[in-house]
């Protein structure tokens, strides 16, 4: 069942001083499997768009990183690891 949000994130960031420790500690828990889920979602389609293999062929890890981070939503770290991940199967790590 997905369930349907109609406030942003800040909306609720600025709700979370009202919430309960225990009600925290099971939304921390839920978005984190969440994330999980996502990242391995990523993983099982393990590719990178044309712009972003192209960033690598001109050797800017850095602009597939970004590439990567405006399609995914990924944080810096979980980005690189990704392109990382890709790269070490697809290249040898080159």
């Amino acid at each position: 069942m997905t369930a349907s949000l109609h406030c942003t994130a800040d909306q609720i960031i600025a709700a979370l001083p009202e919430i309960g420790l225990n009600e925290l500690c099971d939304i921390k828990r839920a978005l984190l499997d969440e994330i999980e889920a996502k990242t391995r979602g990523l993983d099982a389609t393990g590719g990178l768009t044309p712009d972003e293999i192209a960033q690598l062929d001109a050797r800017d890890l850095i602009g597939c990183i970004k590439l990567v981070r405006n399609r995914t939503g990924l944080g810096l770290r979980e980005a690189k690891d990704y392109v990382d991940g890709y790269r070490a199967r697809t290249r040898g790590g080159s």
